[in-house]
């Protein structure tokens, strides 16, 4: 990819909210995103499949720290996560 004078510039419209389900395998990395994409989100996010190593339950007390209610881990039942 080159760089042109002649690009024409991109442009973004709105869209209306996401939603749907969306079934990933559970590991350390997809975890702790969860947790903070779920903590982000505006409303309530479940997560299950979430692995409970010891740094994603901080990362889990972190976000209850910065101000997200409701996230509880209990394996094999879903977490939910309600964000600002």
């Amino acid at each position: 990819m080159t760089y042109s004078d002649d690009a024409a510039p991109l442009q973004a419209r709105s869209s209306g909210a996401l939603t749907g389900k969306v079934r990933v395998p559970g590991d350390k990395s997809i975890s702790h995103r969860a947790l903070i994409l779920g903590a982000l989100a505006v409303g309530r996010t479940e997560i299950s499949g979430l692995l409970e190593g010891e740094d994603v339950l901080n990362t889990a007390k972190s976000m209850r720290a910065l101000g997200a209610t409701g996230v509880r881990l209990i394996s094999a039942i879903p977490a939910p996560v309600a964000g600002w």
